[in-house]
């Protein structure tokens, strides 16, 4: 009977699993600037990054209906504007398919991906 080495197994497993999870692009949050808006969604340029990254601008964010009326005053509020200053989010899973009613469904494996933006809170606004 062959004695297992747990020490070298998981030496080996650390070394060729690791650099797999640690190479993973996760997305949690980013501040961004909103260039347009179409309804309940927006285009937004990601900030603090450099300008020639493929993943600049972000198309089709959702955006919170609790971030479409920002308090200017204690007696008005003003609607979300292009060139305000988002917190913009990605989803744990795949929001491709939600409406905002019921029979959402997750439909795939995707996690923090940049496709899965939601805006959910303005930052800076005017």
């Amino acid at each position: 009977m062959t004695k297992v080495n747990t020490t070298q197994r998981l030496a080996e497993t650390l070394a060729n699993e690791l650099p797999n999870a640690l190479g993973r692009d996760d997305h949690t949050h980013q501040i961004g600037q909103l260039l347009n808006i179409s309804g309940n969604y927006g285009d937004c340029k990601l900030l603090g990054r450099a300008s020639d990254e493929e993943s600049l601008i972000l198309r089709d964010v959702l955006i919170s209906d609790s971030c479409k009326w920002i308090a200017v005053a204690s007696d008005r509020n003003e609607p979300i504007a292009v060139g305000d200053t988002v917190w913009i989010g990605f989803s744990d899973h795949d929001i491709s398919n939600f409406t905002g009613k019921n029979g959402y469904v997750v439909s795939s494996d995707r996690t923090h991906d940049l496709s899965d933006a939601v805006v959910e809170a303005v930052l800076k606004h005017g």
